[in-house]
């Protein structure tokens, strides 16, 4: 069975400055792209299929760093939606079973009985109060009949999470091609809802399972709360002098805070560097330097250096923001 993980690269701008990628985020000393392949860490994939827009290092160092699968990266070079993204792993494929996983998407889902699937494919629904940021889904007699992407008004609660199942891929990739041939967009864009609406339509049976739990790290709040959920029981205790903690936080290894007020609800990765600063509710990836800033609801990519601020700042990996 292969896996194919299309890799969000949503920007989210504040302040002039773009968020990192979330896939590549840690939240509570852990990638959220290590958080969502370990659900299916028990299965056995034949390779794993990155769709990416840019070769990137810090992706591959992250996935050889924590699995051992085999690995593919396709550079999708046209941004035409997921659906165009997936349609690249065709012929790496072929007819094989397959796991389609978003990046941005942590769940908790029981995975160990797909050989004994009956139907062509499984989607993973979550009963959510607001689904119009989600592509849901409507169930008629046991199996799913109806699928619209980020409805405008709450047609169905069950959204899908971004994990789905095909027994036989070709019937995927033969509905994705329907899509492109045709140029059926939906908001712009090659949405894999419209692909699975086709298979139905064709007569192929999809059926949905529920998830134990879900965390979307797709828009900077969900991301937030996600870091909030994963901290939730964490203590550190330092014998500091000039610096408090405000727990739940996660301090990683080799990062050193002084005059500082942590907290609550702050990751800060390893080797960081923390001066005379307020941080809370905020996200500080490995190797970056925070000096005499107010951070609140801030992600600050690796690497990257913020001085003399007080606001609320994002930036992307290896950036530089200094105050004049």
């Amino acid at each position: 069975m292969k896996l194919i993980v299309p890799m969000a690269r949503k920007k989210i701008k504040d302040t002039s400055k773009f968020m990192p990628p979330s896939p590549l985020l840690c939240l509570s000393g852990k990638p959220v792209l290590v958080r969502v392949l370990e659900v299916v860490k028990s299965l056995k994939i034949s390779e794993v299929i990155f769709i990416v827009d840019k070769d990137d290092v810090d992706l591959k160092r992250i996935v050889s760093k924590n699995f051992k699968f085999k690995t593919k990266y396709i550079l999708q070079r046209d941004q035409k939606g997921v659906a165009h993204a997936i349609y690249g792993a065709k012929k790496f494929v072929g007819d094989e079973p397959c796991l389609i996983l978003f990046a941005d998407s942590i769940v908790k889902a029981d995975l160990k009985s797909l050989d004994k699937v009956k139907a062509d494919a499984v989607i993973w629904t979550k009963q959510v109060h607001d689904p119009r940021d989600f592509g849901v889904v409507f169930i008629h007699n046991g199996s799913v009949s109806r699928l619209i992407e980020k409805p405008d008004s709450p047609v169905s609660d069950l959204a899908m999470v971004g994990l789905y199942y095909f027994k036989k891929s070709d019937q995927l990739f033969e509905a994705i091609a329907y899509l492109i041939k045709n140029k059926i967009l939906t908001k712009g864009a090659y949405q894999l809802t419209d692909a699975l609406q086709i298979m139905i339509n064709k007569g192929n049976v999809i059926v949905n399972r529920n998830v134990v739990s879900w965390l979307d790290c797709g828009s900077k709040k969900r991301l937030l709360d996600a870091n909030k959920f994963l901290l939730k029981g964490n203590k550190f205790s330092s014998n500091s002098k000039d610096s408090v903690f405000i727990n739940p936080v996660f301090i990683g290894k080799g990062a050193v805070i002084s005059g500082s007020v942590i907290g609550p609800n702050v990751s800060v990765g390893m080797n960081a560097k923390i001066h005379n600063s307020v941080v809370s509710n905020s996200v500080i990836c490995e190797d970056s330097v925070i000096d005499s800033n107010i951070l609140v609801e801030s992600f600050i990519g690796r690497g990257s250096k913020i001085y003399g601020s007080s606001k609320i700042v994002n930036v992307r990996d290896r950036g530089v923001v200094r105050d004049e």
